[in-house]
């Protein structure tokens, strides 16, 4: 996902939620993160959004795992992912400030 952004100008979900998540984090834990982790709080930030994203989305997956013993549609996986596209677009971004479906998003230069 990171080899994309060289080549197509894309930014993965934690690096376009990275800014707007420390713009928003107290000034204090920000200065304790920067004194005790230095060069490494950004990527222990970036590595913590990766987590919570596969820890979310692997909840999502148990979720439709468990709807599949009651119900035997074979759609039902589409209708789980496209929760979690829903959830990502609609609530994710638009509350990073990067808009519906990102589009306010500025590529890189």
């Amino acid at each position: 996902m990171y080899y994309a952004g060289a080549f197509l100008g894309l930014r993965p979900l934690p690096q376009l939620l990275n800014e707007p998540l420390l713009s928003i984090m107290p000034g204090f834990v920000f200065g304790f993160l920067i004194d005790t982790l230095q060069h490494a709080g950004k990527v222990v930030e970036e590595a913590g959004l990766i987590l919570l994203m596969l820890v979310l989305l692997g909840l999502l997956g148990a979720a439709g795992s468990v709807a599949s013993l009651r119900w035997t549609s074979r759609y039902l996986p589409f209708a789980f992912a496209g929760v979690g596209w829903l959830l990502v677009v609609a609530v994710l971004l638009p509350l990073g400030g990067l808009g519906m479906l990102g589009l306010a998003a500025r590529p890189r230069v």
